[in-house]
């Protein structure tokens, strides 16, 4: 507790009147007296739990509370569409409560200094502010606050207790002068540009493409190796797009995986649930075009098979985590957030090491529409779904083997050759 002296000065005049009658006239004798009362304010600091202090006054017998809110998934969008740059965004709730445990407001003005947990970015000469916005849960606007940083320490000013947003915008300088926000997070917690992440991503895909590469190549040589294989086909199933022309190879390891995809639309849903947005219908019509568009990108890893018909979201992975992937992504986030989106799906897709994912999304008005023309369930109890090019794929993960046995089922009841 600290105490200062707050200083009034207080000027009393008192006029003594003396009158002295002679005969030339009177005589007036004045004096004036001035006198200085102290009047002493108490400035109380508090520390929270978190290690954030707050100072102002009539803070005795309070306690300083501080939290963090797992969902910032609103305060971003807020951010986003105010045109603000962050790198992160951590929303907090400042409190006081008293001896009841109740929630008061400050006696005036109070000033709150914290120091946000967030990462290094480990970059060399980035350099990183700080903004401090109020953000109002019900009306769902958020208005800056007057903030100052000193390092890592931030410190605000306020009349009133509420959600409050701490936006970190860390920028590098690239060669040319110019300078660019580090607004990605990738799986080992790198900080990265666009141009970054676009240039990661398309390693990603060439490593990717040059493993496949390798997988045929194997493949190819152990099948020049032999004559005839158990099952009376001949030639093998591209391990890149795990669609069927009526061959297989027994070794090809690619599937679709349901659970993966409905785990990462639930994620999705709970986080429009939670900031209001109403959440989206699974359509088993969507599904089966997603996941002839993540079967896509294995070989061309872009929105290339978009009819725009649809909003779409793709990436690739050596894990099925989507949906971190796509919250750290501003523009991926805004996609699956938006409103006009009412149904769609997701599709996860497995092939040589890698997880290919697209989810699509579809506005009230828009029909889904899926380039297949049948499905199927076979005696083996796998579904499959005949695409327009005379191919097809698992509904649900599968191996190749059970996907080719539906597939060979299916010929023989249809007459297919």
């Amino acid at each position: 507790m600290r105490k200062s002296k707050l200083i009034t000065t207080l000027l009393i005049s008192t006029l003594a009147l003396s009158s002295v009658l002679t005969a030339c006239g009177s005589k007036k004798n004045t004096s004036e007296n001035e006198t200085e009362l102290v009047t002493e304010v108490e400035t109380q600091s508090l520390q929270s739990e978190a290690g954030a202090n707050i100072e102002g006054t009539n803070l005795e017998g309070l306690t300083f509370n501080q939290s963090v809110s797992e969902d910032s998934s609103e305060v971003k969008n807020l951010l986003t569409n105010s045109g603000v740059e962050y790198s992160d965004v951590i929303l907090y709730d400042f409190n006081l409560t008293d001896a009841n445990n109740e929630k008061v407001q400050p006696d005036g003005s109070v000033t709150i200094t914290f120091t946000p947990e967030l990462a290094n970015p480990n970059r060399e000469g980035a350099t990183s502010t700080y903004a401090v916005y109020y953000y109002d849960d019900e009306n769902g606007t958020i208005s800056p606050m007057e903030t100052t940083s000193n390092g890592d320490e931030v410190t605000f000013t306020t009349t009133h207790f509420s959600y409050y947003a701490l936006a970190r915008a860390i920028h590098v300088t690239n060669e040319d002068g110019t300078t660019s926000l580090l607004e990605y997070v990738d799986d080992e917690g790198n900080y990265l540009t666009w141009n970054e992440k676009e240039e990661l991503r398309a390693k990603k895909e060439q490593e990717a493409m040059e493993a496949a590469e390798k997988e045929e190549a194997k493949k190819a040589q152990a099948n020049s190796s032999t004559t005839s294989s158990s099952s009376g086909k001949s030639g093998s199933t591209s391990s890149s797009s795990n669609s069927s022309s009526g061959s297989s190879s027994a070794s090809t390891t690619a599937y679709f995986d349901r659970a993966a995809a409905e785990s990462l639309w639930a994620s999705i849903n709970a986080e429009r649930t939670a900031a209001g947005v109403p959440a989206m219908e699974w359509n088993e019509t969507a599904y089966a075009y997603a996941c002839e568009r993540a079967q896509e990108l294995v070989t061309d890893y872009s929105h290339n098979g978009n009819n725009e018909s649809y909003n779409e979201i793709i990436a690739m992975r050596y894990d099925t985590n989507f949906y971190t992937a796509f919250k750290n992504s501003s523009s991926h986030h805004n996609n699956y957030m938006s409103s006009s989106n009412t149904k769609g799906a997701c599709a996860v897709y497995y092939c040589n090491g890698w997880y290919y994912c697209a989810g699509d999304f579809y506005s009230s008005g828009s029909s889904v529409g899926a380039n297949y023309v049948d499905t199927y369930t076979a005696s083996n109890g796998v579904t499959i779904h005949i695409l327009e090019n005379g191919t097809c794929g698992c509904f649900d993960a599968c191996s190749t083997e059970a996907m080719m046995a539906a597939w060979e089922e299916y010929k023989t009841l249809k007459g297919i050759q």
